[in-house]
């Protein structure tokens, strides 16, 4: 199991967490008469006023995430990218090796076109504005509620990294996870695993119970070259869950990007 340790990034209303595994909380206990404090582990004691325990924990938590203020975030219009003349070359050698209807995942990419970071991380680029969700399930007309669900939806369209680049292939068991902070001091967590290779399942579980909504889901994430074009074939669905009207759930079907 793998933790992709990344950044904290202020994209407009709130930031974004990564993990950094800590050894000293990760063993951590609360209760001092417990078996592993008997053991000999660290115990940690925690105020017996509950507000306070509640910041003491939320506070431990945030520490186990580190920042990383060099991921760059890019515009409308950046998605194309000149390539650098002794990369062409190489391109011209990979095109010889496709075929049109060719699953591009069985082909050896230079290292030049591909992002630098896995594709379960890439995932999390959709719930950058998840505190949109936040705000439409307070709303009480289910239309309204609806809109509020697409707003969030499209807002997921947005994020444009740099460049038109192909993420990492995960490993099998590799997990990344994440949080971000909002302005009204809440947590939205997102964790995501590779459940499979083959075919490669991506799973993932996005939680803001405090505002109020859950989501997860998987996809099958697949590639083809047709000739004059490629496709990335996403198939599965993400199942959003506002907990507080009776457990509303919309649901995000993939869709193929050509």
């Amino acid at each position: 199991m793998c933790d992709i340790a990344n950044s904290l990034v202020p994209i407009n209303s709130l930031d974004v967490l990564i993990p950094n595994v800590s050894a000293e909380l990760a063993g951590a206990a609360s209760d001092t008469d417990s078996e592993a404090s008997r053991q000999g582990m660290p115990v940690v004691s925690l105020s017996a006023d509950p507000l306070a325990r509640k910041r003491e924990v939320l506070s431990r938590i945030e520490s186990l995430y580190v920042e990383d203020p060099d991921r760059e975030i890019g515009v409308a219009g950046e998605l194309v990218e000149e390539v650098a003349e002794e990369n062409k070359s190489l391109l011209w050698f990979l095109l010889k090796q496709v075929r049109p209807g060719m699953d591009l995942s069985k082909v050896v990419l230079p290292t030049f076109i591909l992002e630098p970071r896995s594709f379960l991380d890439k995932l999390s680029d959709n719930y950058y504005h998840a505190d949109l969700l936040g705000q439409a399930q307070i709303l009480e007309d289910p239309y309204q509620r609806f809109k509020g669900v697409l707003r969030w939806y499209l807002s997921g369209l947005y994020r444009k990294p740099k460049g038109l680049k192909k993420p990492y292939n995960p490993v099998l068991g590799e997990t990344f996870r994440c949080c971000w902070r909002h302005k009204n001091d809440t947590y939205t967590y997102y964790i995501a695993e590779q459940v499979s290779h083959h075919p490669p399942v991506s799973a993932f579980y996005i939680s803001n119970r405090k505002d109020g909504f859950v989501i997860e889901g998987s996809l099958l994430a697949r590639s083809k070259f047709y000739g004059n074009s490629t496709s990335a074939i996403l198939e599965g669905c993400a199942r959003i869950h506002l907990l507080n009207w009776g457990g509303d759930v919309y649901h995000n079907s993939a869709v193929c990007a050509l």
